[in-house]
């Protein structure tokens, strides 16, 4: 499995600012995506707007560099994982994601 890229997003929230950054844990997200795919750039985005208010670490997945990922993925893409459960998959709206991601990042 390749990786594109790891960001650490999100600004310091209420949460961080009254404790220690040891105790508020970063949720990482996958972002199974593509060279060239509109869509995974329009996820990887809103997942920064949504790191602005919980912190995520944003783990971008080439599936075309692992021919297993790239033979279940190709026509789901762009797709939202987090501890290896599929959240959110293809024409991922604001509004989904965010469903999608409020009960990990609560």
């Amino acid at each position: 499995m390749a990786v594109i890229a790891r960001t650490q997003y999100g600004a310091r929230t209420e949460v961080q600012r009254r404790y220690p950054a040891s105790m508020v844990a970063s949720v990482e997200v996958e972002l199974l995506s593509r060279e060239g795919c509109h869509l995974c750039e329009d996820v990887l985005a809103e997942l920064g707007r949504v790191a602005a208010e919980a912190p995520l670490t944003v783990r971008l997945v080439d599936i075309d560099a692992d021919a297993e990922l790239r033979r279940r993925y190709t026509l789901r893409i762009p797709v939202v994982r987090v501890a290896g459960q599929d959240l959110c998959e293809g024409r991922i709206t604001p509004a989904q994601l965010r469903a999608a991601l409020a009960g990990v990042t609560a």
